[in-house]
């Protein structure tokens, strides 16, 4: 995937540009053929209403199709009824956290979404719990918009794979 970039304000949390990148659909070093943005079906996971509204605005901002739920409860009906591509999850919720989503996903089904965990805690041992529990990916509040959108499209690029080697197989 290659990227260009046309502008960034680095102090906003939110693109200023609604072109801000222009994506390939064919990764020129792997030849291999990624998701768009738009095709991309996230889950974004937040009981928090107003950290909710942020996450959405930067991941519709970067034009992917977004979902939301307010704990992994609601989450898991969620996934029981659509097919997602990635979960964005914050790990401390009510009801059903985002550790225990985790788990309990990966228990549920063989072809689990690409699973990133989004938290405040920060220590190693948080990391492996969050890896060990089947997490892809461990991203720590606060989070650089660039970085969360660069972890994203390194999720896709493994979606955009599992995807290609289910078609050969099958």
């Amino acid at each position: 995937m290659t990227i260009k970039t046309t502008r960034t304000n680095i102090f906003s949390r939110l693109p200023t540009n609604n072109s801000l990148y222009e994506v390939n659909m064919k990764d020129s070093t792997t030849g291999i053929n990624t998701i768009n943005n738009s095709e991309l079906k996230i889950l974004l996971v937040e009981d928090s209403v107003a950290e909710q509204g942020i996450l959405s605005a930067i991941l519709n901002k970067f034009s992917y199709s977004v979902t939301t739920a307010s704990n992994g409860k609601e989450a898991m009906e969620k996934l029981r009824a659509l097919t997602f591509d990635i979960v964005l999850s914050d790990w401390r919720m009510p009801i059903m956290d985002g550790f225990a989503l985790c788990k309990k996903l990966h228990e549920d089904q063989e072809d689990a979404p690409y699973f990133i965990l989004l938290t405040g805690q920060n220590s190693k041992c948080d990391l492996i719990a969050a890896m060990d529990a089947g997490a892809d990916d461990f991203l720590t509040k606060p989070y650089h918009t660039e970085e969360l959108r660069v972890r994203i499209q390194a999720g896709a690029r493994i979606v955009s794979m599992q995807k290609m080697l289910k078609e050969k197989i099958i």
